[in-house]
This record gives structure tokens, sequence and C-alpha cells, in this order.
């Protein structure tokens, strides 16, 4: 229903003379594909996906027991959207939130279905920390991790990548020919590897690394990105890390 009122609201603005870019429009994403268009057929495969994405989050959030996926962000939001009441009602919500503990805290075993008996010490340590990992925020509330992957890099050696979105230190500066440069200002660690360098990747735009970064979407007030394309998402790199594959996954954040 709420696409065919979609295609109405389009058929209303066009017939009153406006533009669907202008008027329905919000991303550049958006923008670009209904400029000088009469209709939303170039969205439509869109609205589709988003559609279905969004009927099969709130399925999960209106069932009685959530089966979810670790590694999976639709998963993670349906938690999210259920609540930490009903948080031991899943297999894995609990595992994610856990906010007044630093580490996840198993049911009560006389509510466990799927654990029992002499298993109930047995949870893996390995896979405790591999789903300890979902969006966790730094210590002055500029910049929110995702996630984390061992990335293939060269001569089959693989660089530890952390996906974030937010403010984080970096000082991007421009040669003679024009062309940018990202230097980040903070180092990675982890165990006894303290202060290792750092690479940033930014997301690219049609202006600058800085105009986006820097100087995009500074009315809304935030550190994230935003509409106005304020693009922080981004990955760092920590390639002189080194992690051991054998006790976990992914490395932790």
């Amino acid at each position: 229903e709420w696409l065919l009122a979609k295609q109405n609201h389009a058929l209303e603005v066009i017939n009153s003379g406006k533009s669907l870019d202008s008027t329905l429009a919000v991303s550049s994403f958006a923008k670009h594909r209904l400029r000088g268009q009469t209709d939303l057929s170039r969205l439509l495969s869109t609205l589709d996906a988003l559609t279905a994405t969004l009927l099969d989050l709130f399925s999960l959030v209106d069932s009685k027991y959530l089966l979810g996926g670790y590694y999976s962000t639709l998963s993670l939001n349906a938690c999210f959207l259920r609540g930490l009441d009903r948080m031991y009602d899943s297999n894995m919500c609990w595992m994610l939130m856990h906010t007044d503990t630093k580490h996840a805290i198993p049911p009560p075993m006389e509510e466990t279905a799927h654990v029992g008996g002499d298993e109930r010490n047995d949870i893996p340590a390995a896979l405790m920390s591999d789903i300890e990992h979902a969006f966790v925020r730094n210590k002055d509330g500029q910049f929110i991790a995702i996630d984390r992957y061992l990335i293939p890099s060269e001569k089959g050696k693989q660089v530890i990548g952390i996906l974030g979105d937010g403010y984080v230190p970096i000082t991007i500066e421009k040669d003679e020919k024009g062309e940018e440069s990202i230097r980040a200002d903070f180092t990675c660690s982890m165990g006894n590897e303290v202060d290792t360098p750092a690479t940033v990747v930014l997301m690219k735009g049609d202006q600058s690394y800085d105009e986006h970064y820097f100087k995009r979407g500074e009315k809304y007030k935030t550190p994230f990105s935003t509409n106005g394309d304020r693009f922080r998402t981004l990955i760092v790199l920590c390639e002189n890390l080194t992690f051991d594959k054998s006790l976990s996954r992914h490395p932790p954040l």
C-alpha cells in the first residue's frame, strides 16, 4: 500500500509542475535516479528491496522466538527493536546485548532448550569472542566500530580491518597536483603490539575527501554520516598487527 501511495504522491508532484528529484529525493542516489523523470520506475527495484527487507525485519521483531545469525546486521537490528526484556527469547540476542556487563551472560540453564546437562560450561571461549563485536563506541562517542575483518592483502598476507562510521582524527593533504592523501593521526594496538601505524580508507564522492568528510552536513550537529553528502563511513587498516586465527574467527575490537 505504501508503494502505491508513493506512486500516487509522485504523480501529484508531477501534475503540480514540480520535479521529483527536488521534492521527493533526499540522498544523492535518489536525486540522480529521479532527475528528469516523470514516475518512480528507476527507483522501483530499490524500493522493492527495501520493502522486502523491512518486512523481513519486523517479522523477526514480532516473532515469539528469534533464531538469528551472529554476524547478521539484520538480526542485530531485530534484537535492538525487540528490546532488552526479550533478549533471552533468542539464540543470539543475549550474546550481542549486554549493556551492564563487559561479557555476555548465558541464559539460565532451566530456560535453555539447546544447551543442557554437562554442556553448561562448554560454550567455547572463541565463540564468545567472535560474537562480542557489534557496534562498539569509542570513549569520546565520536566513532562507532560496526565490524572487523581479516582482509586479504599482497603475498597471502591478511590485514586487520575495522569498518565503522563517525569522526576519527585524520589529516587530509593535497600535493602540488591537487591529489589528496589521508593520514591517520592515531595508531592501532592489540595485546603486546602497541602504537602500530593505521591507514584510513574513506568513501569517495563527487567532491574532495576533505569536502565530504569535514565540511558537508555540518548543520546536522552529529559526528556521523548524514544527509547532505557527509561521508564518514570508513575502514581502518591495522597493517602491522598480527592475529592468531586459531584463537578466534575474527580479531577483537
